[in-house]
């Protein structure tokens, strides 16, 4: 599969990490190596990207949700966004899977709302 992805309204710093932190995806797959990548979207100040995917808008993806995405950091306290391309391609071939998983997340949600907290 190839896609063409097109980002607008960037300024130069957000090219040079953008444009390095691609090159180290294409190391790591090189040389067989998995790791956690991250890119840190200052989107308080002036990273507003504009960004299409074969001339497409973006979009969330139907096969993960926000409850499997979003992540409390051990040292942190903002959310970090993770996704795992190799776990959404087993979810997208194994669809008996989703219904055992749907009623996890009904669960994480009811004990959510219980206690009044965002997933």
């Amino acid at each position: 599969m190839k896609i063409t992805i097109e980002i607008d309204n960037i300024n130069i710093g957000d090219y040079e990490a953008l444009n390095d932190f691609f090159r180290t995806w294409q190391y790591l797959g090189n040389i067989g190596s998995s790791r956690w990548t991250s890119f840190f979207v200052g989107g308080g100040y002036n990273f507003q990207p504009k960004i299409t995917i074969n001339n497409k808008p973006t979009r969330y993806s139907p096969y993960i949700s926000k409850l499997e995405t979003w992540h409390k950091p051990v040292n942190g306290q903002e959310k970090e966004y993770r996704i795992d391309p190799d776990y959404l391609a087993w979810r997208i071939n194994n669809p008996e899977y989703e219904k055992k998983l749907r009623n996890i997340k009904i669960k994480q949600l009811l004990k959510c709302q219980k206690k009044n907290t965002m997933p």
